[in-house]
């Protein structure tokens, strides 16, 4: 591994291969994309995985249950690959500049900054993910229910990370 014998290794750092992974992950479990990306960032810093090698992501399947082949099929397709740059584009707009960068989204054209920065892992953990999802409007009815509460929310949140996201 990489990490271990770096004179050893032509490995070379890539966002490419682990954002296309989260983008055909999110289709099987979008509700748990922060913990998935919290196994990516273990298996590429505490294990040493090369995640721009497809047998990185091997280990994780059998834990989300994903197919191998469906998963590696979807991994190598066009049509992910795009979907992997469209997130990219979406980081751009949103001026992300470190990671991890948590947001709440309360609608489809509305977002709000949380924090920035690993520091948001432990308080994240602490968050019931059934309390955010039911701010969150349903898709397609255009409706803002909800959304008093997830500003209200959002500055609880920021003012228990001291301000600093």
């Amino acid at each position: 591994m990489h990490i271990f014998h770096p004179e050893e290794s032509d490995w070379y750092p890539s966002s490419e291969k682990p954002a296309i992974a989260m983008s055909v992950f999110k289709d099987y479990h979008p509700d748990l994309a922060i913990p998935f990306a919290t196994d990516l960032q273990y298996a590429l810093h505490e294990e040493g995985r090369d995640l721009t090698d497809d047998e990185a992501y091997r280990h994780l399947l059998p834990k989300y249950e994903i197919p191998d082949q469906e998963f590696y099929t979807r991994l190598r397709s066009v049509e992910y690959r795009q979907k992997a740059y469209e997130e990219f584009a979406l980081v751009k707009q949103l001026k992300v500049s470190g990671f991890p960068t948590l947001f709440l989204q309360v609608s489809a054209s509305r977002l709000y900054l949380l924090s920035r920065g690993i520091r948001i892992m432990p308080l994240y953990r602490q968050v019931s993910s059934e309390r955010w999802r039911s701010l969150t409007p349903k898709p397609n009815d255009g409706s803002h229910q909800g959304e008093g509460d997830a500003q209200r929310m959002a500055a609880a949140f920021k003012a228990r990370m001291g301000n600093q996201g």
